[in-house]
This record gives C-alpha cells, structure tokens and sequence, in this order.
C-alpha cells in the first residue's frame, strides 16, 4: 500500500466553504467557542458534500492537526478507504485528532490541468525519493 507523506500534496487554496472554514480553523490560536462552532459547521459542510469520512493511522497519513487539508493524488494501486479515488486529485482534510489516529474526510476535486499535473508530479518525485 502506498503510503502519504505530509510533503505528498500541496497546499489546498481551493475557496469553496469548506477551505475557508478549514483556513478559519487554522488560524485560531486557542480552542474557545469560537474554535468549536468552526469545527460544528466543518462537521456539517462536509456532510453536505457527501465527502467520505474515515479513520486513518498516523504512520499512513502522517501528522495532521484539525482543518489542516492537501490536495492529492491518488495512485492506481491505492488501496483501502482512497481506493475509490483512483487516478484522481482528492482534497483530504483533518477533521478529528487523537494520540495515534486521524479522522479525515476526502473528496475528489476538479483542478486546471496545471494545478494537476504539479500534484501528480509531487506525488511521483516523493514515492520516488522514498521507494
């Protein structure tokens, strides 16, 4: 099974509701209830979006914190959860953390040809560099 990295993806610019509520997650300092009402309506855009939600290992996915999220490419012999994203870009996003698991959602993205073929490169350079 191929494995993720953090250097895997690059940074998800995307501006749908989910980046920026995910880019308003990020730049809370403290976790008030400020913080928690942004996590809630991440909850429910994500829901919305019928995005698959699942449980991941950190030694598969690497370190995430919440409202961290990559675009990524999905290699053909992708097994597991991502395995429906075959061949596809996917914005994956943290949106629960505990001590050795992540819970992540993920969804397929439409991107320009240019932004793809950079995501497609970064993948192939670091399962390159790792294999």
């Amino acid at each position: 099974m191929t494995k993720f990295s953090q250097e895997d993806g690059i940074e998800d610019d995307l501006t749908d509701i989910i980046g920026q509520i995910a880019m308003e997650i990020r730049a809370c300092q403290i976790k008030n209830q400020e913080y928690i009402d942004l996590r809630n309506q991440l909850y429910k855009a994500i829901k919305a979006k019928k995005y698959l939600v699942f449980t991941a290992n950190v030694t598969n996915y690497g370190t995430w914190c919440i409202g961290e999220s990559k675009l990524l490419f999905v290699p053909q012999d992708r097994r597991g959860a991502l395995s429906i994203f075959r061949n596809k870009t996917i914005r994956l996003i943290c949106i629960g953390s505990g001590r050795f698991t992540r819970l992540l959602a993920a969804a397929a993205v439409k991107l320009e040809s240019k932004s793809s073929e950079k995501v497609i490169e970064k993948f192939k350079s670091n399962q390159a560099y790792l294999g």
